[in-house]
């Protein structure tokens, strides 16, 4: 039986857990959506919260909700001085140590607040992208862009699935027959008056049939984000 979410985190309080998934599944629709300091935010948070699991695994009560700690250096530091007949390494060492290295990043690389000495922008991203990539067996993305034109990865994918990744991707309204374009749909006058009408009406899209723009619908953006993203990684795993 394989064990859901709600399963995994049982032992967690309400506000515990929703701040978990919420600040992960932000972060993860920023980075699809390339809003990069959005991404360091929810990163920020995501840190908060799991040194609140942690401390509560530890402590043995979790707090109800998360909080910050006054110096998250020294708070995570001090996880290395439990027993280690007790805590394994991974709770003293390995995930306080990771969870000081991206609040390093949230805190000084100009994304939650001003004066980080590097900006976070889009070829910071980008250029530390290519050299995962460089170094990866696979890239699980499944949109890729090059020079203004975009490509669903997934040729399995009908084309009204197309269109929902691709506005997932983007972070403004996109015209209808630029997004045709990016999904290789041919017949731009069946597009709009057939699929784009149907995702419309479906409310996954707002379709403005005046100035021809599309926007992604928050239902639209849970399909992407708990079906079409993982059945793609699935595949990719399978693979």
């Amino acid at each position: 039986m394989v064990a859901t979410i709600d399963d995994a985190f049982a032992h967690l309080p309400a506000k515990l857990k929703k701040s978990l998934l919420d600040e992960y599944r932000g972060a993860l629709r920023a980075y699809h959506r390339r809003q990069w300091e959005m991404v360091g935010l929810k990163a920020g948070k995501l840190c908060e919260t799991v040194y609140s699991m942690l401390n509560g695994h530890a402590s043995g009560t979790f707090p109800a909700a998360p909080s910050k700690p006054t110096n998250m250096v020294s708070a995570c530091q001090a996880f290395e001085g439990l027993d280690k007949t007790l805590f394994p390494r991974s709770v003293r060492i390995q995930i306080p140590r990771m969870l000081l290295a991206l609040y390093e990043l949230r805190n000084n690389r100009d994304i939650g607040h001003v004066g980080g000495d590097v900006n976070s922008n889009q070829m910071d991203i980008v250029d530390a992208q290519s050299l995962v990539d460089s170094i990866s067996e696979r890239n699980i993305s499944l949109l890729w862009t090059n020079e203004g034109k975009i490509r669903v990865l997934d040729p399995k994918l009908p084309f009204d699935r197309k269109a929902l990744v691709v506005l997932y991707g983007q972070t403004k309204p996109i015209h209808a027959n630029e997004l045709a374009e990016h999904v290789e749909y041919s017949n731009w006058s069946m597009f709009r008056n057939k699929l784009l009408t149907k995702l419309h009406k479906d409310k996954l899209i707002d379709f403005d049939k005046k100035s021809l723009m599309v926007t992604i619908l928050p239902p639209g953006e849970n399909i992407v984000e708990h079906e079409i993203i993982p059945a793609w990684i699935q595949q990719q795993t399978d693979e």
